[in-house]
């Protein structure tokens, strides 16, 4: 499914597998993702869609193929024996890509406001007058400026995973990686995650979302992606996607949800 080479294109798989215990997980995958689309993929438990999302920011190391992300090069090179230059290029990957999980992620013994301080001072290498600048602007974009100094123990499920989001940010990140990001959260607070992604989606960021959540998949994706077995099956505009798929087995899985 890869569209050809032009400016746009920010990161490219091409015939990207990976295994565990030699199980295939990726299975031979194609894409190319556009510079600031949403992508929402879905699919079954199981599927490769987390793993897939973990290989583009090198937290898991793909055994066949290549990624292009944003121009460094993922690829698991034979004569590369130490892996040495491959885990160099992932460290520069994350400098590009943020990613929310499932589990919130923030550190307990640290207020909200220094949450979102110190990755910028580590990772950006920028002071703390600057970072904390940086943080207040990117706490009140999700609506929490008023909490910046409560701990973790002390906000909603849904404050933490915003909170969450506001530390990816504060990266400065070309791309946004979420991985069923709301999951953990009772149904109430899911929509006010929901809507902090939508806002973003203004700002021209690369977004690629894996849900469950079929209505947010289809309302806020520019291109919705149908995984199964460690492929995509189908990829299109959500419309179509949901409407009308042209493949049998993205008929059958949203059978379930429609």
């Amino acid at each position: 499914m890869c569209q050809g080479n032009d400016k746009s294109e920010i990161i490219k798989l091409e015939n990207v597998s990976k295994s565990f215990s030699k199980e295939l997980i990726l299975d031979d995958i194609n894409f190319t993702f556009k510079a600031g689309g949403f992508y929402s993929i879905i699919g079954k438990s199981g599927c490769g869609k987390s793993t897939l999302l973990r290989c583009l920011n090198g937290l898991e190391i793909l055994d066949q193929g290549r990624i292009d992300v944003n121009g460094i090069v993922l690829e698991n090179n034979p004569s590369d024996s130490d892996k040495k230059n491959l885990l160099e290029n992932c460290q520069k990957v994350r400098k590009y890509v943020g990613m929310v999980f499932q589990s919130f992620q923030l550190f307990p013994h640290m207020t909200l406001l220094d949450n979102v301080i110190k990755p910028q001072m580590i990772v950006n290498k920028i002071n703390g007058e600057e970072a904390r600048v940086s943080a207040m602007r990117f706490l009140n974009k999700v609506g929490l400026s008023s909490h910046q100094e409560k701990y973790p123990y002390q906000l909603s499920g849904g404050q933490q995973q915003r909170g969450s989001i506001a530390r990816a940010l504060a990266l400065r990140p070309k791309i946004m990686l979420y991985d069923e990001p709301t999951s953990a959260l009772d149904p109430q607070l899911v929509d006010e995650v929901h809507q902090v992604m939508r806002d973003i989606d203004h700002d021209s960021m690369t977004q690629i979302v894996v849900t469950h959540e079929m209505r947010f998949a289809r309302e806020i994706a520019d291109i919705v992606i149908y995984m199964d077995k460690g492929k995509i099956v189908e990829a299109g505009d959500p419309d179509e996607i949901f409407s009308n798929p042209k493949e049998e087995l993205t008929r059958q899985f949203l059978r379930k949800f429609l």
